[in-house]
């Protein structure tokens, strides 16, 4: 029986190469409506895809670097990019659009009310659910997010069994939505 062994994110990030071919259209026309917002006047565009040796079943990983001038001065963003697989085997197992539309949700709307009900019950900023940036050109072929990677985030492999301390993080916020929840409705004293 094979085994998949797990695959470092940074040793499989350092092996990306600048693709020099283009980005499929509907994600180039994203990513160039991203540049038109952000203001650029003058930019240069770096992209790189990544082999996950099958880690990333439901789509292609690009991480994008735009660099250049607005009206502000020197800007630089980075993004990464979960794009569909046009496989028809993988169609066949799932509606993959439909994973991302529910993935797109979970980024755009819930996000948005979440943030709602964080307000609206007075938490401070540095008790608040993050969650990564999302880019309002997502669609149902390319989450389109802020690449948390730069800012020293980990991506661990699919396979690892996340440590006691990632568990009782991760616990700590998902009890803060529900008590951010249950504290608009009415109960006044929450304590963490």
């Amino acid at each position: 029986m094979e085994v998949e062994q797990p695959v470092v994110y940074d040793e499989v990030k350092d092996k990306a190469v600048v693709d020099s071919k283009l980005l499929p259209p509907k994600l180039n026309n994203s990513i160039n409506k991203i540049i038109i917002k952000e203001g650029y006047n003058s930019y240069e565009l770096e992209h790189k895809q990544f082999c996950t040796k099958g880690g990333s079943y439901l789509g292609d990983l690009y991480e994008i670097d735009v660099k250049g001038v607005t009206k502000e001065g020197v800007k630089e963003i980075n993004i990464f990019v979960k794009n569909i697989v046009q496989n028809e085997e993988n169609l066949k197992i799932l509606s993959i659009p439909n994973a991302y539309k529910t993935e797109m949700f979970a980024y755009k709307e819930l996000y948005k009310v979440f943030n709602e009900l964080q307000d609206e019950a007075a938490i401070p900023l540095q008790d608040r659910y993050k969650m990564v940036k999302s880019f309002e050109e997502c669609n149902s072929e390319a989450i389109i997010l802020e690449n948390v990677a730069r800012k020293d985030y980990k991506t661990v492999h699919r396979m690892d069994v996340i440590s006691l301390n990632y568990a009782e993080v991760a616990f700590t916020a998902v009890s803060k939505i529900s008590c951010t929840i249950i504290r608009n409705e009415g109960v006044e004293t929450i304590v963490f």
